[in-house]
């Protein structure tokens, strides 16, 4: 599997020593950046928690955040209302919104994401492990503006339904920018493709790839202390249901890669890429 620098243990470890070698038992933002510069920074705590509320708890402390007296007036965004922001956006749209989306229907403009997170794809890389963390999904239903704040975002999109001179429109999954892929799948050969690009990553070496049932053989890591890898039969689906819809034997593979994992008590080991790309750079 993929390493990082700093795992979730480690940044708690990072955050009690620091706690302890101040004197306190709460912790700002501002504490850890003088604290532990360049040992740690805050980009690293956001991405294995979420936010830095959230990691702070971890470690059993308080929550202090910075220029507090300041937010009450509204002055500092906090992580939970820039992402809470989106996920309603996200709601009225039916789709993760892109920056000129944001600019135009959001409560707040790209401009306090882009300059916490980097460019927007790093923002979406971060709002989707907030929303993994946090356990949020998107409402479904209601499209129109909740607040006075934001600009009312029409019924229904603009072409839904044409007929494009005579031929469908092409349809792309939801933008998500990761590395070279715009769009997320829509089908299985994109899961495919999605797989293609992070395999090594996620501990597989493939050995072919075929048509007939299971989709891919190869090898997994099974021991990294010792090096050992073991055979890996791979089925790929758009979602993990597909599996059982299209009748095939869980004895006979060993992983279903899939976007999506949609069957809850699946006999077969589930590789949910939408998830397992939250945890890999996305360029």
């Amino acid at each position: 599997m993929g390493s990082r620098k700093h795992t979730k243990e480690s940044i708690i470890r990072a955050l009690k020593a620091l706690a302890e070698k101040l004197g306190k038992d709460t912790l700002s933002e501002k504490d850890v950046v003088q604290g532990l510069g360049g040992n740690l920074g805050l980009s690293s705590i956001r991405y294995s928690f979420g936010s830095f509320g959230n990691a702070a708890r971890a470690a059993g402390l308080k929550v202090r955040a910075p220029g507090e007296h300041l937010r009450a007036r509204g002055n500092i965004l906090a992580d939970d209302d820039l992402f809470s922001s989106l996920l309603q956006m996200e709601s009225r749209l039916g789709h993760i919104p892109g920056a000129g989306e944001c600019n135009a229907y959001g409560k707040y403009s790209v401009r306090p994401f882009t300059k916490r997170f980097g460019a927007w794809p790093n923002v979406l890389q971060h709002y989707r492990k907030w929303k993994v963390d946090n356990m949020q999904t998107p409402s479904s239903g209601n499209i129109q503006s909740d607040s006075d704040n934001t600009e009312p975002i029409p019924s229904k999109p603009i072409h839904q339904g044409s007929k494009f001179k005579g031929r469908p429109p092409v349809i792309y999954g939801e933008p998500i920018d990761f590395r070279g892929l715009r769009n997320a799948p829509t089908n299985e050969m994109g899961v495919v493709y999605l797989f293609a690009m992070v395999s090594r990553e996620l501990g597989f070496m493939i050995n072919a790839i075929g048509s007939a049932f299971p989709d891919c053989e190869g090898t997994y890591l099974y021991d990294a202390k010792q090096n050992q890898w073991a055979a890996a039969r791979i089925e790929f689906e758009f979602v993990a249901s597909n599996f059982k819809a299209h009748g095939h034997d869980p004895d006979q593979c060993d992983f279903i890669v899939c976007w999506k994992n949609d069957w809850l008590d699946c006999p077969v080991t589930v590789i949910e890429l939408s998830k397992e790309i939250l945890k890999l750079p996305s360029r």
